[in-house]
């Protein structure tokens, strides 16, 4: 409770309403979105379209407001670019993870996104960027559902030779499931305004073309 209430003492401040209004628009702009009620629906890899047997996997107001809660606006930029264009996404028997390679001119960084079930729906809910050792770690310890390489060899090495592993069954016999309201820290999906509670509740979808 104590982590619930201070994330609910946070998206009641008023520092934090007016770092979401200077952030909103780069949001809706990133994701070609009307308003934060609209859901947006990745264009995700034909492979792991298949694999969670042809459903959707949906972008909330919910992922704005937690890296807002975390300081990871910084994310947003690279987030459609992970889902829709992974170099590795994988099942670790808890979500589907969709993960990329950013090359720099001093090294590589790695971003991750996770999905999940929540009541039946594949909802995003972490954006995070994370070491080469992790990445690592987490294409030994799950199924690769889909692959397009990596530029550097340590990872792309890794990723060949657990390829050809044993079978695994599909997400519905493998994925734990979760309520939508089981963890506020997930996915918040309310902000509490200034001066009344305002949902963010909403069923509009932004599918990408």
């Amino acid at each position: 409770m104590r982590f619930v209430n201070n994330e609910i003492w946070k998206m009641n401040s008023k520092k934090f309403h007016e770092r979401l209004n200077e952030l909103k628009d780069m949001w809706l702009k990133e994701f070609n979105l009307k308003n934060l009620d609209c859901v947006y629906i990745p264009n995700i890899p034909y492979e792991v379209k298949d694999y969670i047997n042809g459903q959707d996997m949906k972008i909330t107001q919910g992922n704005f407001l937690k890296l807002l809660l975390k300081n990871r606006e910084y994310m947003i930029p690279f987030i459609k670019p992970t889902i829709e264009k992974p170099n590795i996404a994988l099942d670790d028997r808890q979500g589907i993870l969709f993960i990329k390679e950013f090359i720099d001119e001093d090294k590589n960084r790695y971003f991750m996104s996770v999905a999940k079930q929540y009541d039946g729906d594949w909802i995003f809910t972490s954006h995070t960027k994370r070491s080469l050792e992790n990445i690592k770690n987490k294409i030994k310890n799950s199924q690769i559902i889909y692959k397009n390489g990596f530029e550097r060899s340590e990872v792309a090495g890794v990723s060949d030779i657990l390829e050809s592993g044993g079978e695994v069954s599909k997400p519905s016999d493998l994925q734990i499931k979760y309520t939508a309201d089981q963890d506020f820290g997930t996915n918040p999906t309310n902000i509490v305004s200034q001066n009344a509670t305002k949902s963010f509740t909403s069923s509009k979808t932004i599918r990408k073309r």
